[in-house]
């Protein structure tokens, strides 16, 4: 992406627009490397622009529609894609082109798979193998094979047909192996290793689950954006997950427990132990990646006076672990993560409408996420809760238990964290303040904001956050409490760098696509 960046700022210069068509393309293809097909989209859409108004060079075009197809494919827009993919193939046969031709018609292979018409993608699968085995220069022959063998592997997959698919896999993964295309090389171990859970064998899912999850890691080293980096890192969450509920189900909880904290907030943990760049509004991390601590270490270092309650959002189970310094438990509630998810949907819908059932709701998700472990929660001691996936949406502390009528907040001294990486992290940080008994503090409650600004969303005052912001200001000898009208961004920014402890209680924007760049919202 820098080099393809590097060589559009020239293109730009120069008015060279065959190589910008060029470029935009390749953007295109390396945005869908990472999951973002959205952006994939968008340069796609440039180089089409290009071609209109150039008349456009046939083998570009090709390439051009190429690459939208694959943005749509990872958008889930088959059908679309499948239009967009026959007129490629229709470029390529007009170009006589056979290597285009013998992609457009995998592409299509795949694409009629995802749409369930098996006898047509079959049908183009093997008119591609036929082309390739065809062609003339043998590295050629050999990676066009290792495609079809990979592509048409995850057909037989989706059939069930398990040994057939892993015979094709393991083609393509002995050129891969040897080859430059890693990417590929991922994507093939992957797809052996999800026959291998459907066909239960423990010995070959021992064997490649470290291996697809080293190869995942290093790519993670390579993609230095925080946007990119999160993409991928997301989109393959389900390898983790399937490594976590297969140690789990082998009673190997330590283990799970590992993987299960291995996938948590990553780029957060390398913010913390390292320094990022902010470059042009995004945030680039140095190659230099850590490893979070395992089961044992952090153990070893929390305190006597701490409690993790911990969760893992599996397909068809949440995992509910306790740690702390004595003792380390887990258990399971028994519901599938699309039913929960609707059932955190509907409580954080009903407390949005205040239409009185938010409690019923309350005490229905008390039994399922706290319930379970509730009689190893120590009333003594503080408890920081690490959720997982969409259950970061759902406020632990306003949990209603049935038999108490207590909100999780009145029995619980309660903290939250991404991961208890993390947390362990800020602990230890934490420390180095105990013996400063003169903190200050920056407290900002209700800023004003131009709504104009921030979206046009209709978002209202915060009368209460003014109180919060009064209060929480009264602990300190020292405070600087900004309300309202008196919050400006060169404000804050001036004492940002002046305080210990800030306290914000204000409207703010999440940026979903790269976190670390979500914003307060405050006016200029």
């Amino acid at each position: 992406i820098d080099y393809c960046n590097l060589a559009l700022n020239l293109a730009q210069q120069t008015n060279d627009s065959y190589n910008l068509q060029r470029i935009f393309y390749s953007l295109a293809y390396n945005y869908r490397c990472l999951k973002r097909w959205d952006i994939s989209l968008t340069f796609s859409e440039k180089s089409f622009s290009i071609a209109k108004e150039n008349g456009g060079n046939l083998t570009q075009l090709w390439d051009t529609f190429d690459s939208a197809t694959a943005a749509l494919f990872e958008g889930r827009y088959f059908k679309t894609a499948i239009c967009f993919q026959k007129e490629a193939l229709r470029i390529s046969e007009q170009i006589t082109d056979k290597f285009a031709e013998h992609l457009s018609r995998i592409y299509l292979g795949i694409l009629y798979a995802e749409v369930n018409e098996y006898g047509n993608a079959t049908t183009f699968f093997e008119e591609s193998r036929k082309l390739v085995s065809e062609f003339e220069d043998q590295q050629v022959k050999e990676k066009g094979l290792a495609l079809i063998n990979l592509k048409q592997g995850n057909l037989e997959r989706k059939a069930g047909n398990w040994y057939k698919a892993l015979e094709l896999f393991n083609r393509a993964s002995e050129f891969y192996v040897s080859s430059e295309f890693h990417i590929d090389e991922y994507e093939s171990r992957k797809d052996e290793l999800l026959c291998y859970f459907a066909l239960k064998d423990d010995s070959a899912i021992q064997q490649h689950v470290p291996m697809v999850l080293d190869i995942f890691k290093r790519y993670r080293t390579e993609i230095l954006e925080e946007q990119n980096r999160n993409s991928f890192f997301d989109k393959e969450q389900s390898v983790y997950d399937l490594a976590i509920g297969y140690e789990y189900g082998n009673g190997n909880t330590e283990n799970a427990f590992n993987y299960s904290e291995d996938s948590r907030s990553r780029s957060l943990l390398d913010l913390l132990n390292d320094k990022a760049n902010l470059d042009k509004q995004e945030i680039k991390f140095s190659k230099k990646t850590f490893e979070p601590l395992s089961l044992g270490e952090i153990r070893s270092q929390m305190s006597e006076k701490t409690q993790i309650l911990q969760y893992s959002v599996l397909e068809n189970k949440v995992l509910i672990w306790l740690i702390s310094k004595t003792d380390f438990s887990v258990t399971t509630t028994d519901i599938s993560a699309d039913d929960l998810k609707q059932k955190v949907n509907s409580y954080l819908e009903s407390l949005a409408r205040k239409e009185g059932d938010e409690k019923s709701l309350s005490e229905e998700l008390f039994q399922l996420l706290i319930k379970p472990m509730s009689e190893k929660l120590v009333h003594e001691k503080q408890i920081c809760i690490v959720a997982d996936k969409f259950l970061f949406y759902l406020p632990f502390s306003a949990l209603l238990s049935p038999k108490t009528k207590h909100y999780l907040i009145m029995d619980y001294d309660l903290l939250f964290s991404p991961s208890a990486n993390v947390f362990l992290i800020s602990s230890n940080r934490a420390k180095e303040y105990e013996e400063n008994l003169s903190e200050n503090i920056l407290v900002i409650g209700n800023p004003s904001f131009n709504q104009d600004s921030v979206y046009n969303l209709n978002l209202s005052k915060l009368p209460n956050a003014e109180n919060e912001a009064n209060k929480i200001g009264e602990f300190y000898q020292t405070s600087k409490v900004l309300i309202g009208s008196n919050v400006d961004k060169k404000t804050v920014k001036d004492y940002f760098q002046k305080s210990e402890i800030i306290h914000f209680a204000g409207h703010y924007m999440v940026n979903e696509t790269s976190p670390m760049l979500s914003s307060f919202i405050l006016k200029d």
